[in-house]
């Protein structure tokens, strides 16, 4: 059965729905002339090729027409001269993509593949060195990340890298090369849909050289998806809450950033850390859980270090109620009434004595899932009193022996739910209802 999910439009004949019959075959600027399955392009715009693994890559369309099925079943000879772009309308699932690396162009094209390693970068401070293939993260504006953290900055000697794709081998001058990026070494769960939609949810391993910040939304290479929260002010705590909810005062966070949409998956932690200490397991879209502030640190640290960044972080105690807030002043994101929270969150009156996949419920007005219930979830903050004054931007305490956690849990009543609630433990602490999400730098 064919899926009418495709958009082709012309210069002159307007806008057709449907799908090719046949595969593309397609002259390609880097060299080579591949046929492929239709389904496995996203989009066509002038002479550029987008496909389902992240791969972009120039060229043209041999054939002078293309047969498109449309839904009534007839078959429309669509001149190539006359199209002026092609996308489909929904999600596209993804293929799995081969073992190996992400490779950025200065041209604009991105290529998923394996190149033959190691890779030979010359040191600005002089001296060359070999980097095996496993051993890396990223390449970005001559700056080279390895897994355990080392960061070497110099550039690519001349040269001419040989990388395999799924459709074939490309010769690419080093000149010609942007950045590299490690691909994950294991195809993780992706991430569920909303529960509202049924379109396809994003993929997970979409390419750091595909997806862009500066959107309402950002999806790293292991697909963890991040909604952009604005700058703003807001009255932080509560005076009907407990003691260290008070005093209520007034914060502003300066800047925008990214915050996970949803909680930490085990399939997630799984692909930076290598193994899964959760208690509830059997479902990767499970909130990771039985994590210590400190071993979040040290997913912080290698997440970092796999993207070539230095953007991941937890949440400030402030930026988590904002983010969970969103803009309301009650004492839940959706209102004040805790019958409510059932629709949004999985607590103690519904959870069942577990945990759930995370995205089951209602989001937040700021498109955030599990802010209530699930597992609490660790943020920066050393635990404190608050200050009395308007803030900017506040880190928290300065020192301390306990780390704040936030939202409440699987097993928690529903005021621990509450945007305001606080909760703490020392940082090494395990608990089977504790995990996190996750803050990236919007700049």
């Amino acid at each position: 059965m064919l899926v009418y999910g495709a958009l082709f439009e012309t210069h002159h004949v307007g806008v057709i729905v449907g799908e090719v019959t046949t595969p593309l075959t397609i002259a390609v600027t880097l060299g080579g002339v591949f046929e492929v399955p239709p389904e496995e392009i996203v989009s066509i715009a002038g002479d550029r090729f987008a496909f389902t693994d992240g791969m972009v890559l120039q060229g043209r369309i041999a054939a002078e027409t293309l047969a498109v099925q449309t839904s009534t079943g007839e078959v429309m000879q669509i001149p190539v001269a006359q199209l002026k772009m092609m996308h489909r309308e929904q999600d596209t699932r993804a293929v799995s993509a081969p073992s190996g690396d992400i490779f950025e162009l200065h041209s604009g094209e991105v290529l998923v593949g394996k190149a033959r390693m190691p890779l030979t970068l010359r040191l600005s401070f002089g001296g060359t060195v070999q980097v095996p293939p496993q051993e890396l993260v990223s390449f970005v504006e001559g700056r080279v990340t390895l897994r355990d953290g080392s960061l070497l900055m110099g550039g690519l000697p001349p040269t001419t890298l040989l990388i395999t794709t799924r459709f074939g081998e490309f010769q690419v001058p080093s000149v010609a090369l942007k950045a590299i990026h490690a691909a994950p070494a294991a195809v993780v769960a992706r991430a569920p849909a909303d529960p509202a939609s049924t379109q396809a949810a994003p993929p997970s391993s979409v390419p750091s050289g595909v997806s862009s910040l500066g959107g309402a939304t950002f999806v790293n290479s292991l697909g963890m998806a991040f909604v952009l929260i604005p700058a703003g002010e807001f009255m932080m705590g509560s005076d009907h809450g407990d003691y260290d909810e008070k005093p209520v005062h007034k914060v502003r966070l300066s800047q925008p950033f990214y915050l996970g949409k949803y909680e930490v998956t085990q399939g997630q932690w799984q692909a930076v850390i290598g193994s899964n200490p959760s208690r509830f397991t059997g479902d990767p879209n499970l909130p990771v859980e039985q994590v210590s502030w400190e071993e979040v640190q040290t997913f912080v640290r290698k997440l970092n270090a796999r993207e070539g960044v230095a953007a991941y972080r937890l949440p400030t105690e402030a930026e988590w109620e904002y983010a969970a807030r969103a803009r309301a002043t009650t004492a839940y994101g959706f209102g004040n009434h805790a019958s409510k929270l059932g629709g949004y969150a999985w607590y103690g009156d519904n959870a069942g004595g577990r945990t759930h996949p995370v995205g089951g419920g209602k989001p937040n007005a700021w498109g955030l899932y599990d802010i209530h219930g699930n597992v609490w979830e660790w943020v920066q903050d050393w635990y404190g009193p608050y200050e009395v004054d308007a803030a900017i931007d506040p880190p928290g305490s300065s020192t301390g022996s306990y780390r704040v956690y936030r939202g409440g849990g699987w097993g928690t009543f529903a005021g621990n739910c509450r945007s305001s609630d606080r909760n703490f433990d020392t940082p090494d602490t395990r608990l089977a209802g504790l995990g996190f999400r996750l803050l990236r730098a919007a700049r």
